[in-house]
């Protein structure tokens, strides 16, 4: 598997020391910066609005290309450019891959049956991509990549990884756990969020309004801009409400435990859980 030791697919020690490796990297000097989001945006704009007049436009393809594009070059230093590539080879990998881990994560005990020659051959596509930037990266002196991490200009999510590790593995694990997260979650909550607003012509108004107020229909928003828009920031945190993007959490219990209620024909007896060590 690709994500051997990422964030999302460990437990304890591990999962902790992904956390304190990944954490740093999402400060607000980081999150704040919208260029790499600017120029990706510019593009995506004018295909929301189709090629030819009454045309219908599949705006979560773009919404999944535009956050791909803006992810590779948040992590990477170099977009993939999906949103102008549409035959991509990495976008088609990545999007094999998922595909195949759905329906391996929805079929339990079935999933040895499911096909995997796409998945295996896709998981070759995108480590050949990320391979090459994790070499260059590698180059660099520790010092240097301190440096360049500090930096506003040159900055990549690689680099500032490499601060911290020079295990080629984790790297790549890291990279595409951020990588998944980073497309995924946005793509889907600004799908929703405008599948919901074209049938509200009077919340499109109010979020109208917000913008010509704090922003103006010339200036680029900063992120002050956008911290100080509370009725777009209640808008977006409706959506997640009605569309979460992590619909269920999986938790274990690390040893045999009891819990009150749950057993019993009618649910009110206590109900026991077998631990499962990590």
């Amino acid at each position: 598997m690709l994500i051997a030791i990422g964030i999302f697919t460990t437990d304890g020690e591990r999962w902790h020391a992904s956390r304190q490796l990944l954490r740093p990297q999402f400060i607000k000097d980081r999150v704040s910066d919208l260029e790499v989001f600017e120029k990706h945006l510019e593009i995506l704009l004018p295909m929301l609005g189709g090629s030819r007049q009454s045309q219908t436009v599949d705006a979560m393809d773009l919404f999944f290309k535009f956050t791909l594009d803006a992810s590779t070059a948040f992590l990477l230093g170099h977009s993939v450019n999906s949103l102008q590539n549409p035959q991509d080879r990495f976008a088609d990998a990545f999007a094999t891959i998922q595909s195949v881990q759905s329906i391996i994560a929805r079929v339990g005990p079935l999933n040895r049956f499911v096909p995997r020659k796409a998945f295996h051959a896709s998981i070759k596509i995108m480590e050949e991509f990320m391979q090459p930037f994790i070499e260059k990266t590698l180059q660099f002196t520790p010092e240097e990549l301190e440096k360049m991490s500090k930096s506003d200009e040159g900055y990549n999510f690689l680099y500032a990884l490499a601060s911290f590790t020079r295990d080629r593995t984790v790297l790549r694990d890291q990279l595409a756990a951020t990588l998944l997260a980073g497309r995924d979650t946005t793509a889907c909550t600004l799908s929703w969020l405008f599948s919901e607003i074209s049938r509200r012509p009077d919340i499109v108004a109010k979020l109208r309004s917000e913008i010509e107020e704090h922003v103006g229909m010339e200036d680029k928003p900063t992120y002050t801009h956008l911290k100080n828009m509370r009725y777009l920031t209640h808008v977006i945190n409706e959506t997640l409400r009605l569309y979460p993007i992590v619909p269920f959490n999986v938790r274990v219990a690390l040893k045999d435990t009891t819990l009150p209620r749950g057993g019993g024909p009618d649910g009110t007896q206590p109900i026991g859980i077998p631990g499962k060590s990590l």
